[in-house]
């Protein structure tokens, strides 16, 4: 007598859900690094390609290239993704690849919000408390790490991406693909048609081209200012060590360096070249007064090499009145330390023009301004609080100079002693302190490049993909099969007789048209007739809406 014996599959399938959850995450880790060589690796090193042999000029050209080859490395790994799933992949991954690179983004971006606030928070606290908050963001931003991988890695959430592919939106098999053809391409084109005018309406509006052309996101605790204006602090950022201001910023890349506009560089880097581009040049002032100090270096650039050009170019009037009215705006407003930024605008004008001003030797200096960390302007920013410190606005009979910046307690020291001697001395008058800011730029990490273009290209691949596996869900597919063969069974007319009854249709409503009025018209003139009487109109009513009806629109 034979027994029949069920067998436990209860270690099988938990070791089925373990390997397709260490599939499904080497799948995750896969599909970001593809997202990074098509969005992040093949366009820099594109860009970098096409600006060193063609220049900046022909970007349509570089664009339409690179969308090209942009979409051929992307074809080229889904198929290699493809081959390494293989034929017959575990049920649940391809789902659980998709949910969980979105899970993972999703818990990098909490992370970072989280990390955000602990920055505001640790950049408004008193004293050094940057480490301890960096120490919470890494925390926090582990916390959701690991929360990540535990949801990503249950058994439930696993049996939940086997339901989702059961659905078919991860499969490229079609149901039923030679029944209900014309519906379903009916009904494709109105996804796409509903979608596309979406996706029009949102680049005639140019919704993409308010903000940042790239999607990338800032790296907390890793902010830098670029100082282009030092105000009453200049004393304070003079003093730093020499190790804090070891980087500049390039403004205006000068002529033969290498340099990018916005690139940043060590200052002994960009201290050679300016050496180097005016080491034939007789610059008396400059030797006088730079210095290996980066302040000091920088303010020499500054007042001696740029600031007596720009005042030439504005005193003769190299350039129409206009433009040179808005120059000599932008110059007035402009400290020292800040004028390299003004050199591209007084370059491009002269090109325009074609003037010899702009072949003049210095305009190949590159010009820079100094990159502090931002927690280290911010301490010497503290360091000028009107608590302790004052700016001499007018001197009097004390022996300070205009502008000089003291310690409160000795401008108040000299106050005193001077109102101690009576009348026909002035005391001291003093100011606050202006602090020193800039541009804080962080390093940053880009999700999405170019979102004015790749959005749209997305948004049309998904809106294709979600059509075409739409009409291939068995449910709705079975629907639309079901339609096609009710309206099969339709007896359409034929043209003529379509002709014919569209006609008498229309001959019916002008006729029930003319009728209606001549009724209502001819009980208007029954029922107002005086003998009647029903329908009373005011002999001012019917004089007032003649004048009326004989106005001129």
């Amino acid at each position: 007598m034979s027994v029949a014996v069920k067998t436990s599959s209860g270690n099988t399938s938990a070791g089925s859900q373990v390997s397709s959850a260490i599939i499904s995450l080497v799948g995750v880790l896969f599909l970001l690094a593809c997202l990074a060589i098509v969005f992040v690796l093949v366009p820099g090193l594109w860009w970098a390609f096409w600006e060193s042999t063609v220049g900046t000029e022909s970007k349509f050209l570089g664009g339409t290239l690179l969308l090209l080859i942009g979409s051929a490395v992307a074809v080229a790994l889904f198929i290699l993704g493809g081959l390494l799933l293989g034929p017959v992949a575990p049920p649940g991954v391809r789902a659980g690849v998709v949910f969980g690179a979105l899970g993972l983004i999703l818990a990098v971006l909490l992370a970072r919000w989280a990390s955000l606030w602990l920055e505001h928070w640790a950049y408004d606290a008193a004293g050094d408390a940057k480490n301890t908050y960096l120490i919470a963001s890494a925390i926090v931003g582990g916390a959701f790490l690991v929360g990540w991988l535990w949801l990503f890695t249950r058994p439930s959430t696993h049996e939940r991406m086997v339901q989702i592919e059961a659905g078919g939106w991860f499969s490229m098999k079609s149901y039923k693909s030679n029944q209900g053809q014309r519906v379903r391409r009916a009904t494709i084109l109105g996804i796409l048609l509903i979608i596309g005018a979406g996706i029009y309406t949102m680049l005639s509006h140019h919704v993409l081209e308010r903000g940042s052309p790239d999607w990338s996101i800032n790296v907390p605790f890793t902010g830098k200012t670029a100082v282009d204006y030092y105000g009453d602090a200049i004393s304070f950022l003079a003093a730093l060590p020499a190790e804090k201001k070891r980087e500049v910023q390039i403004v205006s890349p000068g002529k033969g360096f290498g340099f990018r506009e916005g690139q940043i560089v060590p200052f002994a880097t960009y201290k050679e070249a300016v050496e180097t581009a005016i080491k034939e040049r007789q610059v008396p002032d400059f030797v006088k007064e730079a210095t290996d100090e980066p302040t000091a270096f920088l303010m020499a650039v500054s007042k001696t090499i740029f600031d007596p050009e720009m005042k030439d170019i504005l005193a003769n009037q190299a350039l129409p009145e206009s433009v040179t009215r808005r120059l000599e705006s932008q110059y007035s407003q402009t400290a020292y330390e800040g004028l390299g930024e003004l050199v591209p605008a007084f370059e491009k004008e002269l090109k325009a023009l074609k003037s010899d001003k702009a072949k003049d030797w210095q305009w190949q200096v590159p010009a820079a301004v100094l990159v502090l960390d931002r927690y280290t302007l911010r301490d010497e920013n503290r360091r000028a609080d009107p608590a302790r410190f004052v700016k001499v606005v007018l001197p009097n009979d004390s022996d300070f100079k205009p502008g000089q910046i003291v310690s409160k307690e000795d401008f108040d020291t000299a106050v005193e002693a001077i109102e101690k001697k009576g009348l026909g001395t002035l005391p001291p008058t003093s100011g606050p302190l202006v602090t020193a800011s800039g541009n804080t730029t962080y390093t940053s990490f880009t999700l999405l490049p170019s979102i004015q273009f790749t959005v749209p290209l997305l948004l049309l691949a998904a809106s294709i993909w979600f059509a075409w596996r739409v009409v291939n869900m068995p449910i709705f597919a079975d629907f639309l099969i079901a339609t096609e063969a009710e309206l099969n069974k339709v007896s359409w007319t034929t043209q003529r007789r379509l002709v014919q009854d569209t006609i008498v249709v229309l001959v019916t409503v002008v006729v029930m048209a003319v009728f209606l009025f001549g009724m209502d018209y001819t009980w208007k003139i029954l029922l107002s007739w005086k003998p009647i009487g029903v329908l009373h109109i005011p002999e001012a009513d019917k004089a007032k809406a003649k004048t009326t009806e004989q106005q001129r629109w």
